[in-house]
């Protein structure tokens, strides 16, 4: 199975719209349509659909921190994979490939990202690609963990 991140476009919008998460995963990350419509509107994100082969499975999304005056630092804001496809290491390769794709930015420095402290897999996954747990704690709650590039 062949895992890439592609552009977000008028012919697959709907289908990264309707993947779903896992009832008890709801409450962990923003709806797909939210985080689109967001990305339109807001400046410095970059939306990708998450393909396995030839079928969307995931959603991922970053941002650049210039904004918030860290202009060497990315954020990725959002990050599922649909209930279907999970445990299937999909999450892992696109988690490389989004890591590959903000290292290829010329000023990327750090990636950031947040995790409620109640989602101890997720820690532990992000832990394992060299993310460190910063001490901050996020406007949400969250546990910040930071990854130098």
């Amino acid at each position: 199975m062949s895992i890439m991140l592609k552009d977000i476009s008028s012919q697959n919008y709907q289908a990264i719209i309707e993947l779903e998460l896992a009832e008890h995963q709801k409450q962990l990350v923003a709806p797909n349509v939210y985080s689109l419509a967001q990305a339109n509107y807001e400046k410095g994100m970059t939306p990708r659909a998450i393909y396995a082969d030839d079928t969307p499975v995931g959603f991922i999304m970053y941002i650049s921190l210039y904004f918030e005056n860290t202009p060497n630092k990315y954020s990725i804001f959002r990050f599922m994979i649909d209930k279907h496809y999970q445990s299937k290491g999909i999450g892992k390769q696109a988690l490389e490939q989004c890591i590959q794709e903000i290292s290829s930015i010329p000023d990327a420095e750090a990636i950031e990202l947040s995790v409620p402290p109640s989602n101890t897999i997720a820690s532990h996954f992000y832990q394992k690609f060299g993310f460190i747990k910063t001490g901050l704690i996020d406007e949400d709650g969250e546990y910040v963990f930071e990854l130098q590039l």
